[in-house]
C-alpha cells in the first residue's frame, strides 16, 4: 500500500538524512519520495504494523506527521494508464 504524509518540521536536507537513515532501518516500507519543499514522504508499506512503526518513529525523530493520505486509487490507474501504453 502506498501513503502520502505531509510532516511537520520537515525543512532541510538534514532532516531528509535523518529520516531516510531511521526509516530505511524498518522492514516492510520503501520510501519513494522525499519532498523538502512541501514537506512531505511518500513510502510503500506492507502492513498496519509497519504503518505504525512510520508514524512512532518520526514522531520520535521530531516530524510528526500531520497528514496522511491514501495513493492507493493513484496507483491504480497509474497502472492501467501504463498498460494501455
Amino acid at each position: 500500500m502506498r501513503k502520502s504524509a505531509t510532516l511537520k518540521n520537515f525543512s532541510t536536507s538534514e532532516g531528509k538524512q535523518i529520516i531516510s537513515r531511521n526509516l530505511s532501518r524498518i522492514k516492510d516500507i520503501v520510501i519513494l519520495d522525499m519532498d523538502i519543499k512541501n514537506s512531505t514522504i511518500t513510502f510503500l508499506y506492507a502492513s498496519k504494523i509497519a504503518l505504525a512503526r512510520v508514524e512512532s518513529e518520526l514522531k520520535c525523530l521530531g516530524f510528526p506527521i500531520s497528514s496522511l493520505k491514501d495513493q492507493n486509487k493513484k496507483d491504480i490507474s497509474d497502472n492501467n494508464r501504463l498498460l494501455k501504453s
